[in-house]
């Protein structure tokens, strides 16, 4: 046998165990610190000041941009230049955590990218904090029934069902289901989704109608006060003024209209009443919460939360979580103010369906309040009626008085152009 090759054999052992507690620590070390290092480099880049995050981009792009040998290269040899000596392992250690950090915030950030601005605003609607609906949007239930929340974003939306990076009026997702349902309530104020309901907690969540008995109000205000107060709301997008002082009150139990042109302000209404918009101006009064806006100044998140955990909104696109069963999606919050943005025309089966539902919920203490083109839905359910025009309320009252026997002129006009607007539905689908 050569000399070298006993030489070789004689060293494997000792060179290869020398190896080993060389990499292994080395690669477990350096997983673990740089996913760790993605994860902050995607929150940053994500939900980060700007400065912070040109920075990390500059950090993603270079370690992303070169060969991991260069990068070990110029820590080992180019950090003593500047008067930092490191030994081979802690500088292969900060060199394969950089890299894999760089890599890894790029894998997180798609993930946490896939989830549509709907899916946060419906989580923050009904009081989640953003660690709640992180972990909601983001984390499966148990169970092999479940896929990653992540993947079944992704696939929805590529099947349409999710208007990802859209503006809140998206009008691209299909038309109503036609699939019929059975209406669920609890007697629990705030139950966050969790596995599937045991057939105890099921026997203790009654069915509504006959078999489910008399509906009791699941919260009452002393002294039957209004439930939602508005007073002098204004709110501005830069110079544009989309709400114009607005003052209405909404009595507890009721269920209110908004009516009016497109662009009138109804939506940006009811997203400042749970603050997904902050109004510019004004105060606002959810049950016996009251908050002051004022131009410039900021609301603490704990406020913004003690309005949002008494209510709800009903989003014209899905906005449910994918990865969640149907009762998990409805326990995530129940609600005393219940918020329906422009609901589609409906045929008028299912309109008597919704009917029925939204009285049901009024006559449990749920106040609603729905913005809608539909003068015949509106006219079945709303008690009141608001109707609203540049931003500005023209004329509010009973149902009865604004759609029959309008006072204001423009209200008038406005009516009479969705009669004829149905009407011509009417004719063309006969």
């Amino acid at each position: 046998m050569p000399h070298w090759l006993q030489l070789m054999l004689e060293s494997l052992p000792t060179l290869l165990w020398a190896a080993l507690i060389f990499t292994v620590p080395l690669t477990l070390l350096s997983f673990a610190l740089g996913l760790i290092a993605g994860l902050v480099t995607a929150l940053i880049r994500l939900f980060g000041p700007k400065p912070l995050v040109a920075l990390v981009r500059f950090y993603v792009w270079i370690f992303r941009g070169t060969p991991l040998l260069v990068q070990l290269f110029l820590i080992f040899y180019g950090l003593p230049s500047v008067g930092i000596l490191l030994d081979a392992f802690p500088a292969a250690l900060i060199g394969f955590t950089l890299n894999i950090g760089a890599y890894t915030s790029e894998i997180i950030r798609a993930v946490i990218g896939s989830v549509p601005k709907g899916q946060w605003e419906a989580s923050y609607s009904i009081g989640m904090t953003w660690s709640e609906a992180m972990r909601r949007t983001h984390t499966s239930t148990s169970g092999p029934r479940r896929g990653a929340a992540a993947l079944q974003h992704l696939h929805l939306a590529g099947q349409g069902h999710l208007a990802g990076g859209r503006h809140h009026r998206a009008r691209d997702v299909p038309g109503r289901a036609a699939h019929r349902r059975h209406h669920l309530r609890a007697a629990d104020p705030l139950c966050r989704g969790g596995g599937a309901l045991s057939r105890a907690e099921l026997g203790a969540v009654g069915t509504a109608g006959a078999a489910g008995g008399a509906a009791q109000p699941l919260w009452r205000l002393p002294g039957g006060q209004f439930m939602i107060g508005l007073t002098n709301i204004e709110k501005r997008f830069g110079d544009n003024l989309v709400l114009k002082g607005v003052t209405v009150s909404i009595d507890e139990g009721s269920v209110t209209a908004l009516v009016g042109p497109s662009g009138g302000g109804k939506s940006t209404l009811l997203r400042c009443i749970n603050l997904l918009e902050i109004p510019t101006s004004g105060s606002l009064r959810i049950g016996e919460e009251t908050l002051a806006f004022h131009p410039g100044g900021k609301v603490p998140a704990k406020d913004i939360q003690r309005i949002r955990l008494q209510t709800g909104m009903v989003f014209q696109n899905f906005q449910l979580f994918p990865h969640r069963t149907a009762i998990e999606n409805v326990m995530e919050g129940l609600v005393t103010v219940l918020k329906w943005p422009e609901p589609r025309a409906l045929d008028p089966e299912l309109a008597q369906e919704v009917v029925d539902v939204l009285g049901q919920l009024a006559r449990e203490g749920t106040t609603m309040v729905m913005a809608t083109h539909d003068l015949r839905l509106a006219s079945k359910i709303a008690e009141e009626v608001v109707f609203l025009d540049a931003g500005a309320i023209v004329e509010k009252g009973p149902a009865s008085v604004v759609f029959d026997n309008p006072e204001r002129e423009r209200t008038k006009r406005f009516i009479a152009s969705l009669r004829q607007e149905e009407a011509q539905k009417e004719g063309g689908d006969a």
